[in-house]
């Protein structure tokens, strides 16, 4: 049975490799959000909606959001969690319901 330090030191490696693929050194390269949602979240006196998800707090996930927002022209963390959300769903084939047409 292998032991923990092995398991560890395998999903160190993983990682370090992980992190040396290229395509993961700049994000906007294999993470963009959707043009309609840039548009959207860039202005004001839109419509919102709360979100209340409990997540682990092991992710961190509050804190991290944050410094992302201090370290990056502060986007707000609303229109960040927004575009992310979005974004993966729109990838998992789950886009925003269509707009009606105007006749």
């Amino acid at each position: 049975m292998p032991s923990r330090v092995d398991a560890l030191k395998r999903a160190k490696d993983l990682v370090a490799a992980l992190e040396a693929m290229e395509e993961y050194q700049v994000p906007q390269e294999w993470f963009s959000f959707h043009e309609e949602t840039k548009d959207l979240i860039s202005r004001r006196g839109r419509g919102r909606e709360q979100l209340a998800y409990s997540v682990p707090e092991e992710l961190a996930l509050r804190e991290r959001v944050a410094l992302y927002c201090v370290e990056n022209e502060n986007p707000g963390a609303g229109n960040l969690v927004a575009a992310v959300l979005d974004a993966f769903l729109r990838s998992h084939g789950y886009p925003p319901p269509s707009k009606p047409t105007k006749s």
